[in-house]
């Protein structure tokens, strides 16, 4: 008894006798016998990639080289496929048969070693990758990026969009702000040289001059300045008398700016302007 199996143009059959891969059969019909443990497995050649837990054993002889190309992947590579000119999908490690003899597929292999992927089409392989392979980091405007891999600073991106390949690399993007920041310092209760008690309100206007010692000095520049403002206050208000800070609350500012110049350096950054608003 035989069994009639009939293959199209756009598939082929992976025939297996016994449990061993025997061959493969192109388009037409084909018979079988029954009694003989067979197993015809029909494969679309419409699909670019195909996969098959017996894939090298199944290309060992060149059997698939009429219909496609077999490629494997090492656990470093990634491969981006190209169906009729627009781009399919990213392939991790692994093997896979390529099927070109229906429509136009090519395929890029690249080294994923490297932590950030660039290409000529990476707005297009995100796009359709949507997030499985590539990971997408922004860096907006009046900002930039400090990037460190395998917690190691690697380099300091501009503003845009970024990809970064996923299970490769332990990869982190901070982003720092470079525009002109404001801290109000209020309600200081303080002592003048003279024992009077006093209140000061002050405004300290600064910006982000190097990023990445702002990030590795501090691990908020913002409160930090906040602090030492106050300390600097503190110390020039014990100073001085009174009627100093009445008669001239500008020079007040400027010392409290000359101050704080070293502890800024520090941390990264450059302090624009210090402002005593109120004097109580």
């Amino acid at each position: 008894m035989f069994i009639r199996n009939r293959i199209r143009h756009d598939q082929i059959g992976l025939l297996f006798i016994n449990g061993k891969f025997e061959r493969v059969l192109g388009e037409g019909v084909h018979w079988s016998n029954m009694f003989t443990q067979q197993d015809l497995t029909l494969v679309s050649l419409r699909d670019p990639v195909i996969t098959h837990k017996r894939l090298a054993e199944i290309a060992a002889g060149g059997a698939l080289k009429p219909y496609g190309e077999v490629v494997h992947l090492r656990d470093s590579q990634r491969a981006l496929v190209w169906v009729n000119g627009r781009f399919c999908k990213v392939l991790a490690a692994g093997s896979y048969f390529i099927s070109n003899s229906i429509d136009e597929v090519r395929f890029e292999v690249v080294d994923a070693r490297e932590a950030r992927f660039q290409h000529n089409e990476v707005g297009v392989i995100t796009r359709a990758d949507q997030g499985l392979n590539l990971k997408i980091e922004t860096v907006l405007p009046d900002h930039v990026g400090l990037l460190y891999v395998d917690g190691r600073f690697d380099s300091q991106l501009q503003p845009g969009r970024y990809a970064f390949w996923r299970q490769v690399s332990d990869v982190n993007l901070r982003t720092v702000d470079l525009r002109e920041q404001a801290i109000d310092v209020n309600g200081q209760d303080l002592m003048t040289a003279d024992k009077v008690t006093l209140r000061l309100n002050a405004i300290v206007t600064y910006r982000v001059a190097d990023a990445r010692r702002a990030v590795s000095t501090s691990d908020n520049v913002h409160q930090a300045i906040y602090r030492a403002t106050q300390l600097v206050l503190r110390t020039i208000v014990g100073q001085h008398p009174l009627d100093d800070f009445l008669e001239d609350k500008q020079k007040v500012a400027e010392v409290a700016k000359e101050s704080l110049v070293t502890r800024a350096n520090e941390l990264g950054i450059e302090i624009i302007g210090v402002g005593v608003r109120d004097v109580i």
